[in-house]
């Protein structure tokens, strides 16, 4: 298959929504299929050598700006919704209504955003959910790191002050992971006994996964939907000082620890990953 990506312009900000597409886009090559990706000035035109078009986020004027040049090329195309529960961000729920009305087929990333989109537009689907991969150089089966509690972000702002308050009161070594390049966070995990995912708000965190296949101790915000892909995870409000400090201090001295999280999130291969976008990917042309 000929297949096309649109995204945002990746040089506004960093985000998990590139690491994921370029993961992707090779897992999809490997399996034998052309790829592409269209960012910034272009045309309707642009899309007619190919087959299938795969759509990046809806909320946002360039999430419209995407779908709208995609339907007016007459070309079928996925949605990969990344969907935040708001209105107060570029689209109105009824244009997020419509646009996965139209695709060929809707792609959340967990069952629990595909409530939310339900819940939010008043699309009921059908959906296709799939998670996000894992890739294999953060496989690591160690489990007894004590070097630090860590933090991953992007950018910063993800509730990192809260846990390093915490950890100092803890008398517990702190470490945020922040302006690494991807490439070389592996080898960071494995120096953190303890990772907390501290975000207010997220869909499904790749730093998760990436924690768990480092045989890391996670601790997941509530509020990350992706949680529901590894069964026995350690759940936390991050909101909450004294939750933190509970928490933290318990995954910190633990002389055990259900593993089965970590086993999931090696399972959980981009390789595979990329076999069901595949078969999403076929049944879609099939359609039109």
């Amino acid at each position: 298959m000929r297949l096309v990506w649109l995204n945002r312009n990746p040089s506004t900000h960093p985000g998990g929504d590139l690491i994921m597409l370029r993961a992707l886009k090779e897992a999809m090559v490997q399996r034998g299929h052309r790829c592409h990706e269209l960012y910034g000035e272009w045309t309707s035109r642009d899309l007619l050598p190919f087959d299938l078009v795969l759509i990046y986020h809806v909320n946002f004027p360039w999430s419209f700006e995407n779908i709208t040049k995609t339907q007016l090329a007459g070309k079928p195309y996925v949605l990969l919704p990344i969907f935040y529960p708001t209105d107060q961000l570029g689209m109105t729920y009824r244009s997020m209504r419509e646009a996965m009305e139209e695709a060929a087929c809707v792609c959340p990333l967990s069952f629990t955003e595909a409530r939310e989109i339900s819940d939010y537009t008043g699309f009921r689907g059908p959906f296709s959910v799939i998670p996000h991969g894992t890739e294999e150089r953060f496989h690591w089966d160690r489990g007894d790191q004590d070097c630090c509690v860590a933090t991953s972000c992007a950018r910063g702002g993800k509730g990192e002050d809260l846990v390093e308050k915490v950890c100092g009161k803890l008398g517990l070594p702190y470490k945020h992971f922040i302006n690494i390049p991807h490439e070389e966070l592996h080898l960071h995990y494995r120096k953190a006994r303890v990772f907390v995912h501290s975000s207010p708000d997220d869909r499904m965190s790749l730093t998760v996964g990436e924690a768990l296949c480092s045989g890391c101790r996670v601790l997941s915000s509530v509020y990350d939907r992706g949680n529901e892909w590894f069964p026995g995870l350690k759940v936390l409000n991050p909101k909450n000082e004294q939750e933190l400090e509970s928490y933290i201090r318990m995954a910190w001295e633990s002389e055990k620890w259900d593993w089965r999280p970590n086993e999931r999130a090696r399972e959980m291969t981009w390789g595979k990953t990329a076999k069901a976008w595949e078969k999403v990917c076929e049944r879609a042309l099939c359609s039109n």
